[in-house]
């Protein structure tokens, strides 16, 4: 309904927060205004996973402060900034489509197109991470991660990580449970 008084949108989830790695850019503007408002279209942005940095139980501390482990590398997963006139529809939470002339363009360079790794749009394997990022919180502690993944499992029913008796399996534990230092 706001749509007229947006010139640019994305869907990030409460677990989600922009991070800019570029001591050029001192806010999100500066990066849409080399990145996306030149070319229209999109703008993805890849994810940095944190993990639950080995608490057991959540705690009262915004995650912010109490969760300081992420993975090591750049996560392949990507959301999407859109400009609300090129904007046609979400293929997913991740990925959009837009008008054509409009295009999708990554943080790689200005002007760098999206090469989407699947079908769904979902993914960037070239991971560029220099300018901006977004790192989810995905479990805020193990706990957490029991219950979602071992107790109530995935979106499509699953419990890959997890023994018969719920519990996280004691090999090939997920990166985004384990420690890393950020």
């Amino acid at each position: 309904k706001t749509g007229p008084m947006n010139d640019y949108f994305a869907f990030i989830d409460v677990d989600e927060f922009l991070v800019i790695r570029s001591p050029k850019y001192h806010n999100i503007q500066g990066i849409l205004a080399d990145y996306l408002v030149p070319y229209g279209g999109a703008l993805t942005v890849n994810w940095m996973m944190v993990g639950s940095s080995n608490k057991t139980v959540s705690s009262p501390l915004p995650i912010t402060k109490r969760n300081q482990y992420r993975a090591k590398e750049t996560h392949t997963v990507i959301k999407s900034f859109a400009k609300t006139s090129d904007y046609i529809d979400h293929i997913n939470p991740h990925g959009v489509n837009v008008r054509s002339p409009a295009t999708i363009h990554t943080t790689k360079y200005p002007g760098a197109l999206f090469k989407p790794a699947s079908s769904t749009a979902a993914s960037d394997h070239e991971r560029p991470s220099d300018i901006l990022l977004l790192y989810h919180y995905r479990y805020g502690s193990k706990k957490e991660y029991v219950f979602k993944r071992c107790v109530r499992g995935d979106a499509i029913g699953g419990n890959m990580w997890c023994d018969d008796g719920n519990e996280i399996r004691a090999e090939g534990t997920p990166e985004h449970i384990q420690i890393t230092p950020g």
